[in-house]
């Protein structure tokens, strides 16, 4: 049987314990009570709006106000650029006043009937175009510029534009003298800088595994070497040369 002290004291724990859960609780709901309710949040959207779609317009040069380059200036000139060891690079004019004065001395039918042609000489070997070797190209009145490929290496040359008329080629205009580079070192070397061993030995190897023989030797590699410093470039001399 258990004491009415013992009683006592599980009755005055249970209480206890009852009367903490309900403070508690009590404590919670007022808490709960307090907290602010969760509301979505309101959300601002910008408006947006794309970029008007329209057509690319290139920008204007910076010259379009100016007016088109003249195709012709009427003026007489012919000019020969080198380009590499293999090409070179024309460009000329005949004005009409030449034309037409040249014209004279032949028969006019026989002259507008004759062709217009590039005559285009090797004069490595001698100055004198009669004797230089050449190679014919015809072309049209309105042409005005020429590229020549497929040229020789340190060669010097020059080119005419004229008529060809029957049996005789009649110039117009005859360019300057122009030289193709070498397509190998100079043999002119500044004793300050001379090549370097290895690359001497890299280039006749190189030569030697393309089967071509240094065109211009290593060594002799500017046969125009000298006569290029020393020898000042003239232009050709206009004259009239009969085929036969």
């Amino acid at each position: 049987m258990l004491s009415s002290i013992t009683v006592g004291l599980v009755l005055f724990l249970v209480l206890l314990l009852a009367t903490t859960a309900l403070f508690t609780y009590s404590r919670y709901q007022q808490k709960e009570a307090r907290r602010p309710q969760d509301t979505p949040k309101k959300r601002n959207f910008a408006e947006e709006f794309a970029n008007d779609l329209t057509p690319l317009i290139p920008k204007q040069r910076f010259d379009h106000q100016l007016p088109p380059l003249p195709h012709r200036y009427e003026q007489d000139f012919i000019t020969l650029l080198s380009r590499s060891p293999y090409s070179l690079y024309g460009y000329w004019e005949v004005s009409a006043h030449l034309e037409e004065q040249v014209k004279n001395d032949w028969d006019s039918q026989t002259w507008t009937e004759s062709p217009f042609v590039l005559r285009f000489y090797d004069i490595t070997a001698t100055d004198n175009l009669e004797e230089a070797p050449y190679e014919e190209y015809y072309i049209s009145g309105h042409d005005d510029h020429w590229y020549f490929n497929k040229l020789q290496p340190a060669h010097k040359y020059c080119f005419a534009i004229g008529r060809l008329l029957p049996n005789r080629f009649v110039p117009l205009l005859i360019s300057n003298e122009a030289i193709t580079p070498a397509d190998s070192p100079s043999s002119i070397i500044d004793p300050e800088w001379p090549p370097l061993a290895g690359l001497e030995v890299l280039y006749e190897v190189t030569n030697r595994d393309k089967g071509v023989s240094p065109v211009t030797g290593w060594g002799i590699t500017s046969p125009a070497g000298p006569w290029s410093i020393h020898k000042k470039e003239q232009p050709c001399k206009r004259e009239v040369v009969g085929d036969s």
